[in-house]
């Protein structure tokens, strides 16, 4: 039996806690905002990539098969938290803040930034060193030495220079590279989740559903003002605020100036949290209810099924 290559980078067991009624057959709304198109999909059938896991020398599902354990734990976590309708049981949030710092490092686009910087930065690397031609004739004895380059292989340095001068080439970072960095940058983001005060939202008596996205793990200014160059955010910095949807009846806010507790929302409320679900995504976003409302920047509410009319019209108008 051949082995999944579909790799989720947003957990299933969490995806579910989006639909109406948490189980593996049950759907979630699904809008595109890369294909302005919305559709119904199964949990298993979004949020992932095709061997995002596969790390070469290992079977296909060999990460995939590690993580299990980890998710099936976040799994009854995820469950416990909303029977209880509290983040009071500290062994079930601390599972589930290993997730939120597991989704917030290890993302599709994380990766492609990463490369891109890696990619940078070695090219840079190869601009130094093919400089002069005795700092290239000394770095190529030194490759012969450890082996890197068989002792007859010739490289000229109008070979090597013109090779990077030309930079009609790639760098490709390995799939255990990636993963070996967000797993050195977990904990650090992990540390700095478990030292904020957390605030859970919970939807009021109709006051519709909590939306997730593919990037459901959002920072923001405490303040409400707008990143910048001079006032970055980031997990460690003070004066911002992490939010992340729990599930279609909580979202929990996390803030380390701020103080704890419950707040349950009226439908305008949970609208503009959505909202802020929404510009945060990445590709697609899930509710469990076509009816479930948003609004961007404090502006009218509107329904899930609308986001596509409304792209299109925001597209338009660029």
């Amino acid at each position: 039996m051949s082995e999944a290559r579909a790799h989720h980078f947003i957990s299933q067991c969490y995806l579910r806690g989006f639909t109406l009624n948490g189980s593996k057959k049950s759907k979630l709304c699904v809008v595109s905002l890369a294909e302005v198109k919305s559709f119904e999909s199964k949990p298993d059938g979004v949020a992932h990539r095709r061997d995002f896991n596969r790390v070469e020398g290992l079977s296909a599902g060999a990460v995939e098969s590690a993580l299990s354990g980890f998710e099936g734990v976040v799994d009854s976590a995820l469950k416990q938290i909303r029977q209880d309708r509290s983040l009071a049981n500290t062994e079930a949030w601390n599972h589930v803040l290993n997730l939120v710092a597991l989704f917030a490092v290890r993302h599709p686009l994380q990766r492609e930034q990463t490369s891109l910087y890696l990619e940078r930065m070695m090219k840079m690397i190869l601009d130094l060193i093919t400089a002069t031609p005795d700092r290239w004739n000394a770095h190529l004895q030194r490759a012969r030495a450890s082996g890197a380059v068989e002792a007859g292989a010739e490289i000229t340095y109008e070979q090597a220079r013109d090779f990077v001068k030309r930079d009609e080439f790639t760098i490709d970072v390995p799939t255990a590279r990636h993963i070996g960095l967000e797993f050195s940058v977990h904990d650090a983001v992990l540390q700095t989740l478990a030292n904020r005060r957390w605030r859970l939202l919970l939807a009021g008596p109709d006051a519709g559903s909590f939306v997730t996205s593919d990037r459901p793990v959002l920072l923001g200014h405490s303040d409400g003002s707008e990143p910048s160059l001079r006032r970055p955010l980031g997990h460690g910095l003070s004066g911002t605020s992490v939010f992340f949807p729990i599930n279609r009846e909580m979202m929990a806010v996390g803030t380390f100036e701020g103080e704890g507790g419950t707040q349950e929302l009226t439908p305008r409320g949970v609208a503009l949290y959505n909202g802020l679900t929404l510009w945060n995504a990445h590709r697609e976003v899930y509710g469990p209810d076509w009816r479930s409302l948003f609004s961007l920047n404090g502006g009218k509410i509107a329904t899930l099924k609308e986001l596509p009319d409304l792209v299109r019209a925001l597209k338009k108008a660029r």
